[in-house]
């Protein structure tokens, strides 16, 4: 029990540290952060700007950042490349869902959804006991719903990972491929 609770101060502080890190960069160079400073990074450094699109995908998981503003801006700064987009956008969520799915006990998610959403989260649990993968197909797919409660609940009853990771691959699969390109047309048709 030590151990647990020793891992979960240690999780929280990691994850912390990671925000307070963030935060600092954003204060001290707020310049690379504006959409002038991302544009022209861009230009410049193509294939280390995909580089960094790839990170921050794949980092978003341990924040429980939604993915949805990640591949907007991906298809904002890459337009010509909207299958590097759908792949590293799928990387990224597939990773932050695993992310979720092993560490949801150890970093202390399952007792924050416990006390702060707790007659859902109930419900879920026991429902996902019982319809796992469908539930996880459309609750990926579903935008407005955040994916995180629900990889949480699977790596807490311990559904079978590979069954998870598929059934949210299925999931997002479409909703991602939706983003692109109807954010793509959106964002053409309000540019020119």
């Amino acid at each position: 029990m030590k151990d647990v609770m020793m891992n979960k101060k240690i999780g929280r502080f990691l994850w912390l540290s990671a925000i307070i890190f963030a935060v600092f960069l954003y204060l001290k160079y707020p310049e690379y952060f504006r959409a002038e400073g991302l544009a022209s990074y861009v230009k410049r450094y193509q294939e280390q700007a995909m580089l960094v699109y790839f990170m921050l995908s794949m980092l978003r998981g341990f924040f429980l950042i939604p993915s949805t503003p990640f591949v907007l801006a991906g298809v904002l700064i890459f337009p010509h490349n909207p299958f590097l987009v759908f792949v590293i956008s799928m990387a990224g969520v597939l990773f932050g869902c695993s992310v979720v799915y092993w560490f949801s006990e150890r970093l202390g998610f399952e007792d924050t959804l416990r006390t702060k959403y707790e007659r859902i989260y109930l419900g879920l649990k026991q429902k996902m006991e019982r319809y796992g993968v469908p539930i996880v197909i459309l609750w990926s797919f579903f935008p407005i719903v955040p994916t995180d409660l629900i990889c949480c609940i699977a790596g807490t009853i311990r559904m079978s990972f590979f069954r998870f990771i598929l059934a949210v691959f299925i999931g997002e699969f479409f909703l991602v491929l939706g983003y692109i390109y109807t954010g793509k047309a959106l964002f053409f048709y309000l540019l020119t």
